[in-house]
């Protein structure tokens, strides 16, 4: 769908229902803190409501991030509130849009029969993520598992520990996805839940594992949709063999042939799990690895939004944003305005089970994004011509 999504930041007229204050220190605006010298933590319960600075920081009762719940401290506009909503001034920020991180795992046959196309991904590192941050996709993670030494990724990436990880393990001509599985304990901390994740095998033999065995494990490690894409020999290839193609013996074999040698076998297995999973299939024995990865490329760096959340930038100079002061306003296509009322907790296990509609954050005491209950998402994408403002700065309708 293709509905407008606007922010705003807004400061209220009354100085006692202010979201958007003037900190005085000129800091560009920083988020809640806490600013004394006592112990953080918060206060908690009682604590939010009895006037007292329980923890020495400088801060109490309701201006507490941690007693942003506390049924005292929860900010009722709604029907049954004291009136509505307060005037505002409203400062307008364009959302924008949030793509999901991408993780990219290459699994690489060290072999022998490996060394010139080892030294091709090697060389082809850096263009290639550089290609993706050109896409748009600034959040990736590059994970490269394969013999110590035989694939060195040169700075930037190579040295950029944020980004990219090197796992050293031995894979041999038929264990590429075998070694994926044996090895998920030593990089799979590096993946992230909400990523688009790639696999990319380059081996010039075939797999031991078959890709419906290989299927259904990483599934059960992983735990979320993923793509495989195979760098690998075609199904059905063949060269001439030790005897060569016009000797009095010829003897062909399963393989393809190219600048690099012959390939071992075919990856009929990986041709096969990169269909199941809808990535690509390349020969490694082409001639052309720019077009290789170029072809990678058209599948790997694809911005893909994420639907339903919406990230808090940052508020503007001198400026501090109250969590507890945010309203999510809806305008369906021809319809009036509407405000989804928040539900509390960050994993949306408060939203409505009755399909009612509601909102949360990703983290209640340092929120960067708003989240949308699954049944406000549903009713949000599939109207084409609707509008999703979020409002903050005025009173909060809760649920």
């Amino acid at each position: 769908m293709l509905h407008v999504r606007s922010l705003y930041f807004v400061c209220l007229a009354a100085l006692a229902l202010t979201a958007c204050i003037d900190d005085g220190e000129g800091d560009g605006g920083r988020r809640n803190r806490d600013s004394g010298t006592g112990t953080p933590g918060g206060e908690t319960g009682a604590q939010c409501s009895d006037g007292i600075d329980n923890d020495n920081d400088g801060v109490r009762d309701c201006d507490e991030a941690t007693c942003g719940a506390a049924p005292n401290c929860l900010v009722d506009a709604g029907p049954r509130g004291d009136g509505g909503f307060d005037t505002c001034d409203e400062l307008p920020f364009e959302a924008e849009t949030r793509f999901a991180p991408i993780d990219i795992v290459w699994i690489i046959d060290n072999s022998g029969s490996m060394d010139g196309e080892a030294a091709i991904i090697q060389d082809n590192m850096n263009a290639f993520v550089s290609a993706i941050e050109a896409s748009g996709i600034t959040d990736y993670h590059v994970i490269v598992i394969t013999a110590s030494g035989f694939v060195n990724v040169p700075p930037p990436l190579g040295t950029d520990t944020a980004r990219f990880r090197f796992v050293s393990y031995d894979v041999q001509s038929q264990d590429a996805m075998s070694d994926l599985i044996a090895s998920y304990s030593m990089w799979s901390d590096f993946l992230r839940r909400d990523a688009v994740t790639h696999i990319v095998h380059v081996t010039d033999d075939e797999s031991s594992m078959s890709a419906a065995d290989f299927q259904t494990m990483f599934n059960g490690l992983l735990g979320h949709a993923w793509t495989s894409h195979a760098i690998a020999s075609p199904p059905g290839s063949t060269n001439c063999g030790p005897f060569g193609c016009g000797g009095p013996f010829p003897f062909p074999i399963d393989g393809c042939s190219g600048p690099n040698g012959e390939a071992a076998d075919n990856g009929d297995h990986y041709w096969d799990i990169a269909t199941r999973t809808g990535g690509q299939r390349i020969s490694i024995c082409t001639a052309d690895w720019s077009a290789a990865f170029s072809t990678l490329l058209a599948s790997i760096a694809v911005p893909t939004a994420i639907p339903c959340e919406f990230d808090i930038p940052e508020p503007p100079d001198g400026m501090e944003f109250d969590s507890r002061r945010v309203n999510v306003v809806y305008t369906p296509g021809g319809g009036a305005e509407q405000r989804f009322p928040y539900v509390g907790t960050d994993d949306g296990a408060n939203c409505p089970s009755s399909g009612a509609d509601g909102w949360y954050y990703d983290d209640p005491e340092n929120p960067t994004q708003i989240r949308l209950c699954p049944s406000t998402c549903s009713r949000v994408e599939a109207d084409t011509s609707g509008r999703v403002d979020i409002a903050l700065g005025c009173e909060r309708l809760i649920i």
